[in-house]
Parts: C-alpha cells; structure tokens; sequence
C-alpha cells in the first residue's frame, strides 16, 4: 500500500483473519470509554500520556514470531513486535503497562494513552 499521506512509501498491511481462528482470546478487558467519561468527570487532576508509539515496541517471543511471518516482493518477513490486528496483542499490551505503572493508583491504560485522573489536588509536582 501506499504511504498514508499518499505518497511513496510502503504501508504494510497483513489480514490475520485465519490466524486469529485458531488463537486462544485473552480473557483481560479493557476499560469502556464511558468508563473513562465518567472517570475524568469526577477528577480535579487529569493528566495525559500519549503512547500511540508505545505498542509496537511489545515483543513477541521468539518461538511465536513464525505466526507472524508475511510473504512481500522482497521474500518472506516476521514480526519482531507486536503487530495490529493479531487476537490478544492489545491485551497484552494494555497489561503490560499497567503492570509497570501497578504502584500508581487511579491510573488507566488504553492502546492509545495512559490517563491519570484524581479526586486528590496535587500541588506539590
């Protein structure tokens, strides 16, 4: 595919439709936007951490990497980090964060952003 903004470039795009079939669903749920709304309603304090980035830097073991694998015109590649649209690869991600930022309460992690909201004024950041 072309770049996004429509220029040169390659944009690749793999259909895991198959391969999610047969992938065991991860049973962890991640928070519901109303969930959030009402969350950040009740704050006095929200901050907000954008990291869009950040799952892609999700490493897929190395003995699972093969499920991953892709043919192009260059031969066949696999993933090293987690891909978009593999079942159960968000989740992972989602936990992974929040296992790192477990210590630190009223904190919520999404594909997109870590949103801190608190009841408590916090004036001596």
């Amino acid at each position: 595919m072309k770049g996004k903004d429509g220029k040169d470039g390659v944009r690749i795009a793999v259909d895991y439709r198959y391969l999610n079939k047969y992938c065991e669903g991860d049973a962890y749920l991640m928070r519901e936007i109303t969930d959030l709304i009402q969350k950040v309603g009740q704050a006095k304090v929200i901050s907000l951490c954008d990291i869009k980035s950040a799952y892609h830097q999700t490493e897929v073991k190395p003995e699972h990497q093969w499920l991953t694998a892709f043919v192009w015109d260059g031969g066949l590649l696999q993933y090293t980090r987690a891909p978009f649209g593999q079942k159960g690869s968000g989740n992972t991600f989602v936990r992974a964060v929040q296992q790192v930022l477990y210590p630190i309460r009223d904190i919520t992690v999404s594909l997109w952003m870590i949103l801190l909201c608190t009841r408590i004024n916090l004036t001596n950041i």
